[in-house]
């Protein structure tokens, strides 16, 4: 698998949509995470991403859906599931279009703003029912 995989180090902000759109597998396994930017970018350039098991990769990504899910720490699985894409172009085209699924319905800017407002309005609603003013 060394012939097939490229470490191409460290990614310019300003290169990051080049780096991206050169590579067939995206992998972030980390041991602690947020919603990585990096993650929804990958996602959103159809990348298969094989994920460690940690919040914020679990919100975004499903398993056999819109990626592969491995245990944290796991070295030897993240192995064999970044294989398995770049071995099986069917599964790596479906995990593609799974994540720009995933981009589009739950991370389109339309979609997030709204998700802001009801947020805003519920924390507004609750202040208010506390009787404090806003």
């Amino acid at each position: 698998m060394t012939q097939q995989i490229t470490f191409a180090g460290e990614c310019s902000r300003e290169a990051v949509g080049f780096c991206l759109g050169a590579s067939d597998v995206f992998a972030l396994p980390s041991s602690s995470e947020g919603v990585s930017n990096a993650l929804l970018e990958a996602l959103a350039v159809w990348l298969a991403p094989v994920v460690s098991r940690v919040e914020g990769n679990t919100d975004v990504v499903v398993h056999e859906v819109s990626g592969l899910i491995v245990e944290s720490g796991g070295a030897e699985d993240l192995g064999r599931q970044m294989r398995r894409l770049l071995v099986d172009g069917d599964l790596r085209q479906r995990l593609q279009r799974g994540a720009l699924r995933t981009i589009n319905e739950r991370c389109a800017s339309s979609r997030v703003a709204a998700a802001c407002v009801t947020m805003y309005d519920e924390l507004l609603r609750s202040e208010s029912s506390l009787g404090r003013s806003t």
